[in-house]
């Protein structure tokens, strides 16, 4: 069953799975009544039925029973009710209650937005329950109705059972047609000079933590650093020293962590929560190899597995780190994600400096007003921005309805012309005013942009990442709604001197159902 992902070390559950409202639901129920009967229950007096938002809460502090009341509540009172529907379904399916989530996942694949996945739930069902066939049969239902990724299917304990049956291997070849096939490995040249080097200014100085008090070996870890997974940007993080040295605290946009030394044992006591609920303890120091590994002894949803998470080739602006699990008590490990850290430089101005103050190339573009000399070349790519713009917006509300609307933005260099300034203010009908600041900064480092918008009268700071790909400039940015956790791409395209588009995709991480143009709008430049 597509499931709420297991503990696992800080900030990792943000970027292997994310709970979200539409599968990773409550797990129980107390409901004595069978869901569908002959004469259903009369619907709770509207003041007895709690919110989504309320069951979804209980759901992410695993108040499994409770949680699945509260599911149970609100399908009584609105039999229409998908994302209820299918939350029940979970709910009672992690909860073992197996022959009532049949029921209810069969009811949830009725609503066509959460078909692939409440069908793929009753494979899993049946999966469980021995039934082979039938397994196999709502598996490929599943498929049909939307493509499901392979690691879905091959890492779910639901469906161990099915592994030896001549048709998992068909359906894993379905899913992935190279699955079987050898790997061609080539060699990676070996780095030149110049490279190591780069490398080395990159990284900073290597640290030996074996040269370190047991109680300094996680210094190395204060400051901002931005994380990616698989090469891609995936958050910024914040790591500082507290209680007078003897703690340290990271705190990322979804998650913090607390790593405290121990002197009795001569131990590190890291505590991560997030705000999914989480609370998970590992426990740990340096090994042999000069790594820091910290132990996580229980697995939340995973009982009897075991994980622990590594920090190695460890330099003052650099570290990798990867998070592992068990299923033997640690005789065999299996890598379920390989992270990168890099340092977060504000500096820019002085980083850049270097490379600009080079001698002007002939047919290099001219001058542009308010761009600094000491800002990267790449800060070119969003000039066309510049100047006072009416929009013309279309987007999609929550009800799957679409709504119109207008409003004007603003776009200006700042500190010393590093720095694009847009001051936005947009009006929709029937979602009302989104008005703010966002900050443009190109990092050499990482070779993107750094983005940063400020919703107006907020104290909250949404970080985005902007790059140019296939010749057109692309932000990324993620979240959650009612829907789930998404990651939404916006493309800037048909750009002229007096106008240019911009369009949003979303992609729910959970079930893969994307939302193309769910935001578009056409900028026409007032001066």
């Amino acid at each position: 069953m597509r499931q709420i992902p297991h503990a696992g070390p800080p900030e990792i559950m943000n970027f292997i799975r994310i709970p979200v409202l539409l599968v990773a639901a409550a797990l129980g129920t107390a409901l004595s009544a069978p869901l569908y009967s002959q004469d259903p229950a009369p619907a709770p007096q509207a003041q007895s039925v709690p919110t989504l938002a309320e069951a979804t809460q209980l759901m992410r502090e695993a108040k499994w029973e409770e949680a699945s009341i509260a599911f149970g509540l609100i399908v009584l009172s609105d039999q229409e009710n998908g994302v209820a529907w299918m939350n029940l379904g979970y709910c009672l399916h992690a909860n073992g209650d197996l022959d009532r989530a049949l029921q209810v996942h069969l009811k949830a694949a009725t609503f066509e937005q959460f078909k692939s996945t409440a069908l793929y739930n009753v494979g899993c069902v049946h999966a469980l329950k021995g039934d082979v066939d039938k397994a196999f049969d709502y598996l490929n239902q599943a498929l049909a109705a939307r493509p499901i990724p392979a690691a879905q299917f091959s890492g779910d304990a639901d469906l161990t059972s099915l592994h030896k049956d001549k048709r998992w291997a068909k359906l894993m070849m379905k899913l992935d047609p190279n699955a079987n096939k050898p790997q061609v490995v080539k060699e990676a040249p070996l780095p030149s000079a110049t490279d190591k080097a780069d490398d080395g200014l990159k990284k900073g100085k290597a640290i030996s933590l074996a040269k370190l008090p047991a109680e300094r070996r996680f210094d190395f870890w204060i400051g901002e650093w931005e994380m990616y997974m698989n090469g891609e940007f995936m958050s910024r993080q914040s790591v500082k020293s507290t209680l007078d040295g003897a703690s340290i605290l990271q705190s990322g946009p979804q998650s913090m962590t607390l790593a405290v030394f121990d002197p009795t044992s001569g131990q590190w006591n890291m505590t991560w929560t997030s705000t999914a609920g989480h609370h998970d303890i590992l426990v740990g120091n340096m090994d042999d190899k000069g790594q820091m590994v910290m132990n996580q002894k229980v697995l939340r949803d995973r009982p009897g597995d075991i994980g622990k998470w590594i920090l190695r080739d460890i330099y003052k602006n650099h570290f990798m780190a990867d998070w592992m699990t068990s299923k033997d008590g640690g005789k065999t490990w299996n890598t379920e994600a390989v992270m990168e850290y890099k340092r977060f430089q504000n500096n820019i101005k002085d980083k850049v400096k270097a490379q600009n103050e080079q001698p002007k190339k002939a047919g290099q573009s001219k001058a542009i007003a308010g761009l600094s000399k000491n800002a990267p070349p790449q800060t070119r790519q969003y000039v066309f921005m510049l100047g006072s713009w009416m929009i013309e917006a279309e987007a999609m509300k929550p009800d799957q309805t679409w709504t119109k609307g207008g409003g004007e933005i603003k776009v200006h260099f700042a500190d010393d012309g590093v720095t694009l300034v847009e001051d936005m203010t947009l009006n929709l009908e029937g979602l009302g005013e989104f008005a703010g600041q966002s900050r443009r900064v190109y990092n050499p480092d990482s070779e993107q942009w750094d983005i940063r918008w400020m919703p107006k009268g907020q104290d909250a700071v949404f970080e985005i990442v902007g790059k140019k790909k296939d010749g057109k400039m692309v932000e990324y940015s993620t979240g959650t709604d009612q829907y789930g956790a998404f990651k939404d791409t916006v493309y800037y395209t048909h750009i002229t001197k007096n106008s240019f588009k911009v369009w949003m995709d979303r992609a729910y991480t959970e079930t893969g159902h994307k939302v193309e143009g769910l935001y578009r709008a056409t900028m026409t430049r007032i001066r």
